[in-house]
């Protein structure tokens, strides 16, 4: 065996096992024993791929090597990230404001202006420029991010406006690729991305403990703390466009 081949295999067997050291992803105990805390795989695995056979490690990043993850290939590099993961977020992704945006007299704005990231770790050492935030139409400028603040596994993300009306506000944690919306439409109570009659119909449904499972940010139209009969007459108001409110009825949100 050449020099060259003895190198390369000890690259593959150093390598197979640094991937699960390095990065958080496991850690040496003493006596030699290992602890997996986590296991990187291939998306596209198959026998013989040599998946493994060398690691770079940069911060929180890997980059694991095949080089037989295709027949007649040059063989690939896969790229994990090993940090802090989003798992969810409040309010949940896809989740929409159905009410009403500002007070009668369009004196006082109302909506979202911040949103809670939960991680699978403690998050004191998350920032507000890991995150990208953009809308969905784009056809206008997406809040910024005024400031986040941390605690235990969770980070919570202040807008330096509310989510605009009628837009997907999108939320994207860029080193691990994980995104969440929300949505803020006046009138849609059951979040179909449409506000129409039909959500007359549900909010009564709720009120008659036939639709539990709609969100306080669906049903209390108005904005008091509690769904009650009077939302009913404020979804109306929305769909009427009564004092400055706009005509909201017909209004939709993009899939």
């Amino acid at each position: 065996m050449s020099r060259g081949s003895m190198f390369y295999c000890f690259v593959g067997v150093v390598g197979a096992a640094f991937a699960l050291l390095a990065g958080g992803v496991g850690e040496a105990r003493a006596g030699g024993e290992v602890h997996e805390d986590r296991k990187l795989t291939a998306s596209d695995a198959g026998a013989g791929d040599d998946f493994g056979v060398s690691v770079s490690v940069s911060g929180e990043t890997a980059a694991v090597g095949a080089t037989h993850d295709e027949p007649g290939s040059r063989g690939s590099a896969y790229v994990f990230w090993l940090g802090l993961t989003p798992t969810e977020s409040y309010p949940p992704r896809d989740s929409i404001d159905a009410r009403q945006p500002s007070d009668l007299a369009c004196t006082e704005l109302f909506g979202w202006d911040s949103i809670y990231i939960i991680f699978d770790g403690d998050a004191v050492g998350v920032r507000a420029w890991d995150f990208t935030v953009t809308v969905d139409p784009a056809d206008m400028s997406p809040p910024g991010i005024l400031n986040l603040v941390s605690s235990g596994n969770t980070a919570r993300l202040k807008f330096d406006m509310r989510i605009p009306l009628s837009h997907w506000t999108i939320i994207t944690h860029d080193a691990s690729g994980f995104t969440t919306r929300i949505g803020a439409l006046p009138a849609d109570v059951n979040g179909d991305r449409r506000s129409g009659r039909l959500d007359i119909l549900d909010l009564i449904d709720f009120l008659n403990d036939v639709r539990p499972e709609l969100e306080i940010w669906q049903t209390d139209i108005d904005r008091n703390g509690e769904a009650d009969p009077a939302d009913i007459l404020t979804e109306i108001d929305l769909f009427n466009g009564a004092g400055c409110f706009d005509q909201w009825n017909g209004t939709t949100l993009p899939e």
